[in-house]
């Protein structure tokens, strides 16, 4: 449920945004947000299924997307495994920029290298900077007031409950 409504509401909302409101990658930013809420390994084989549906909606090579998400969500979650202590919004803010940057670097490189072996042209690296620029600025914005809002109506997060519960089993 959570896949299919994460690529609908990118599919079907991200897209008829205006510039440059329409280069939040909505999809990035729900898996940063997962990854922090449930703290589990779990959410980068969720990156990699949803973004093989993505592979059937995008004009790039298959796997680009793909192999550049996977491993870019795989970076952060060992950065919030062995660097961030938190859960706090700066902890969002930097893992979601630093994720976006390993992301559009993995597949600028990817792009890059294919289109240089098939000979087709070369990619226009000062308009995908800005371009690029642009999607992490507004991502990292979003994934901030997203992750802000549900903190403030869902209270605990999941682990804080894990750890309450366990405190009411072995206290009886």
């Amino acid at each position: 449920v959570f896949i299919v409504m994460i690529v609908t509401l990118h599919l079907g909302i991200a897209y008829v945004l205006p510039f440059p409101w329409n280069k939040i990658n909505i999809i990035f930013a729900a898996i940063i947000i997962a990854l922090v809420w449930f703290q589990s390994g779990l959410t980068v084989w969720v990156t990699a299924v949803v973004y093989l549906f993505i592979e059937a909606y995008t004009p790039v090579p298959f796997g680009v997307n793909l192999l550049a998400s996977t491993l870019s969500i795989l970076a952060v979650y060992w950065l919030s495994k062995e660097f961030v202590t938190n859960t706090s919004w700066y902890s969002i803010f930097g893992m979601t920029a630093i994720g976006l940057f390993v992301y559009r670097v993995l597949y600028t490189v990817l792009l890059g290298t294919i289109y240089a072996i098939e000979g087709i042209h070369t990619l226009p690296l000062g308009e995908l900077t800005v371009l690029y620029l642009w999607e992490m600025g507004l991502t990292t914005l979003f994934s901030i007031v997203v992750y802000v809002f549900f903190r403030s109506i869902g209270g605990k997060r999941k682990k804080e409950s894990k750890t309450l519960l366990w405190k009411n089993i072995s206290s009886q």
